[in-house]
C-alpha cells in the first residue's frame, strides 16, 4: 500500500466485503465498506459516493446499465475539487438531484486483486471512496448527463428498497444510516 494507506486502515474492520469486475471485464477488485468518518490521506482519494435519503422514507436508487440496482451515486475528483464539490457535481450529474447537508458515513476501499493495468493512472494497489449521507435538494432533470453506467433513478420506499438486489456494501451504508432498522 502507499501514501499513508496501510496506515490509515490500521486497526479498522471492514463491516461488509464484496468483488467487483470493472473495466469491461479487465479490473479485479476486492471492495471493503468500512462505517469509519476520519478523514482518509487525499492521495488514496479517487471518487465521493453519498446515499440520498428522501425525507418521506425514500431512498435514491439508480440502476447501471447491467441493470444491478445501486445506492451510491458519484464519482471521479476533477483536478482542484472539494469532496464535498465532487460529490455535488457526480450526484447531480449522475441523478439530476442537489445533494444537501452530506455528513461523512465511512468509505469505500477498493483493492486491486491483478497487476496495475497499464497507464493505470489511479492510486495502486489501493483506493478510497468516501461515503457521505445527504437530503435531496432540488431535482435538476437537466443538470443530468448522459452516463452509459446509469440508466435511471428514482426515489423507491424503504420497505422496496430492502427487497432489491443489493450489493452487501449498500446494505451496510443503508442500514448505518437508518441508526440499524432495516
Amino acid at each position: 500500500m502507499s501514501d499513508g494507506l496501510d496506515t490509515f486502515l490500521a486497526g479498522k474492520v471492514p463491516a461488509a466485503t464484496e468483488m467487483a469486475v470493472w473495466g469491461n471485464g479487465t479490473i479485479s477488485l476486492r471492495i471493503e465498506a468500512y462505517l469509519a468518518t476520519d478523514e482518509p490521506p487525499l492521495p488514496c482519494l479517487t471518487s465521493v459516493r453519498a446515499l440520498v435519503l428522501g425525507d418521506d422514507a425514500s431512498v435514491l436508487v439508480f440502476w447501471d446499465s447491467k441493470g444491478q440496482p445501486q445506492l451510491l451515486p458519484g464519482g471521479r475528483r476533477e483536478p482542484g475539487e472539494s469532496l464535498l464539490e465532487t460529490l455535488h457535481r457526480e450526484v447531480l450529474e449522475e441523478t439530476g438531484i442537489e445533494p444537501l447537508n452530506p455528513l461523512p458515513l465511512g468509505f469505500l476501499r477498493c483493492h486491486h486483486l491483478g497487476p496495475r493495468p497499464n497507464g493505470y493512472p489511479f492510486p495502486y494497489p489501493g483506493f478510497i471512496q468516501p461515503v457521505f449521507l445527504a437530503w435531496p435538494g432540488k431535482e435538476r432533470p437537466c443538470a443530468r448527463v448522459h452516463d452509459p453506467y446509469v440508466t435511471r433513478s428514482l426515489f423507491c420506499p424503504l420497505a422496496e428498497v430492502w427487497k432489491l438486489p443489493l450489493r452487501a456494501v449498500d446494505r451496510v451504508f443503508l442500514s448505518a444510516a437508518l441508526g440499524g432498522r432495516t
